[in-house]
């Protein structure tokens, strides 16, 4: 931070002593376009650059751009992150930057159902652009989700899953609204048939279907 507080030449100067001998002679190499930017630390700096990876083919770079479709699992914002990164390299004029961008959307875009709504747009910027896709993506995860909850399987499981298991036959003692039996004489809700005295026969009158200690018969 304090290097910052000194004037171009010294920052130059303590950048060159710096760098060793090798990348030295390099620089005494280097032909300026204006003398004085030799002590301007920024000029010398971006040389080296060029110098070491070699100048950018605008050519290349803007036919990547211009070649870049959407991918088949590639989101919306992950397509338009990555034609904004190329577009650094291509040396757009930054009165066209957004609007070309806007185009290689439309053309690349991999869903042609919003590819006509696009074109379908008047006055299609950028961001009014992005807004669409991202309302086409969103609606056509909705309707995966939606189709995918439909499956018949995924039917089937739930209406199993929640059907009620069956009942086990109610202990005539824990049943609620039990009462006093006048056939067998215990308390329980069950039906005459099911009663422990149907079918038995009466030990006082000889009768069928109910107990000796209920029977009504005078002995």
């Amino acid at each position: 931070m304090r290097l910052q507080q000194f004037d171009e030449e010294y920052k130059t100067a303590t950048f060159l002593s710096a760098i060793g001998k090798e990348a030295l002679e390099i620089y005494e190499g280097i032909t300026f376009n204006l003398p004085e930017s030799l002590k301007v630390l920024d000029s010398v700096v971006q040389k080296f650059e060029e110098y070491c990876i070699g100048q950018t083919n605008e050519t290349f770079k803007q036919y990547l751009f211009n070649s870049r479709s959407q991918k088949e699992d590639e989101s919306i914002d992950h397509y338009v992150s990555a034609l904004i990164r190329l577009a650094k390299s291509c040396n757009f004029c930054q009165c066209l930057h957004d609007s070309l961008i806007r185009d290689r959307i439309v053309f690349g875009i991999k869903e042609p159902a919003l590819r006509k709504k696009l074109l379908q747009e008047r006055q299609l910027t950028l961001e009014k652009a992005m807004d669409i896709c991202k309302s086409g993506e969103t609606t056509a995860q909705h309707l995966k989700d939606l189709a995918t909850a439909t499956d018949p399987n995924e039917i089937y499981a739930l209406k199993h899953c929640n059907e009620r298991k069956p009942r086990l036959p109610e202990d005539p003692r824990d049943s609620k609204g039990a009462k006093k039996c006048k056939y067998c004489g215990g308390n329980h809700v069950l039906k005459r048939e099911k009663c422990p005295a149907y079918g038995k026969t009466c030990g006082k009158c000889g009768k069928s279907n109910h107990f000796a200690r209920v029977c009504k018969q005078r002995g």
